[in-house]
């Protein structure tokens, strides 16, 4: 019984831990990232398809379209507030290309909204 019980815990824990995104650049800093024109331009060109991306951004565009339909669901805490910030300098910063970056991953605009709310409070 007491194998079992372990074993079950055990899968929850490994179950659990697929159901978010890795952590490996939660301590990455947005404010700084979005205040570099330089470093901000790199992860919009990097999501738009326009040029390379650095790791950081090429492990943000994979997870990306999931993210976005999923209303961030397997984000944490610092993933929302990283994806806050960079929505909300994108959107002032270049409101006709954040357009465009909303229609590439969401053509039919069915899941930004939730998206966006998703990440609001963080």
């Amino acid at each position: 019984m007491k194998y079992i019980l372990v074993a079950l815990v055990a899968t929850i824990a490994v179950v659990k831990a697929q159901e978010t995104y890795g952590t490996q650049y939660d301590n990455v800093n947005g404010e700084a990232i979005v205040s570099d024109d330089q470093q901000f331009q790199s992860f919009v060109d990097c999501f738009m398809g326009a040029a390379t991306c650095n790791e950081p951004a090429a492990a943000f565009k994979k997870v990306l379209p999931e993210a976005i339909v999923q209303a961030c669901a397997k984000c944490n805490p610092a993933q929302k507030h990283l994806v806050r910030v960079f929505l909300e300098a994108y959107s002032k910063k270049m409101p006709q290309e954040y357009e465009k970056f909303k229609d590439l991953f969401d053509p039919e605009r069915k899941y930004f909204p939730k998206f966006e709310a998703s990440v609001a409070g963080f």
